[in-house]
Order: C-alpha cells, then structure tokens, then sequence
C-alpha cells in the first residue's frame, strides 16, 4: 500500500524542459515509480522519451493536453493518457486550475 497522505511534496522546476513547476509525491517501487503530480495553471512537462520504461498518467482534476509521438489529445478527469516505451511524450496543464494526475512508470 502507498499512503501519499504521509508523502511530502517535492518541487521540480523546469521538468524535461516543460514550464513552471510541478509538485509531485514519489513513491519509488521495485522496477517502477508511482507518483501523485499537481501541474499549476499555465505549467507543463516538456517532450521526452521513454527508454526503458511505460508510463500511464490518469487524470484526478483539471485537464491536460499531451502529446504523444507528435499527436496531441486532451484528457480530462477519469480518462489516462498512457506512453508506451520508446515513445516520446508531454503533458500540459490546459485549464485555469491545478492539475492533478497519478502517474504509474513501469520498468521494461
């Protein structure tokens, strides 16, 4: 079990190049990371690729704008975004208010 309640916040400026900050709750895993990611209005994750590993990204609140291997999609609440390995991925924040994701990344 992974009780994020008992997980502090780390800032990440500038994460992969993105905009602004993201705060996020890690919980390093055996062979993968789970995290609780809050995205501020305005603020993003910048492209990069994913070598040795999947990542699923699942929408709490708020909205995104990813984009994966050129092609952009929105995601909104209950809906995930996922990036297989070896592709290359993005996420912005597109609404007025934070945005909240889980995010799962798998070692393969």
């Amino acid at each position: 079990m992974i009780d994020f309640s008992k997980i502090k916040d780390s800032a990440i400026d500038s994460l992969y190049g993105g905009s602004g900050a993201v705060a996020a709750k890690f919980a390093p895993l055996k062979d993968a990371k789970a995290m609780i990611s809050t995205i501020g209005a305005g603020c993003s994750i910048g492209e990069h690729i994913h070598v040795d590993s999947c990542e699923f990204i699942y929408v709490l609140s708020g909205s995104a704008s990813c984009t994966l291997d050129g092609v952009s999609e929105t995601v909104s609440a209950g809906q995930c975004h996922f990036c297989p390995k070896w592709s290359r991925h993005s996420v912005a924040n597109c609404g007025d208010v934070d945005l909240v994701v889980f995010d799962a990344v798998a070692q393969q």
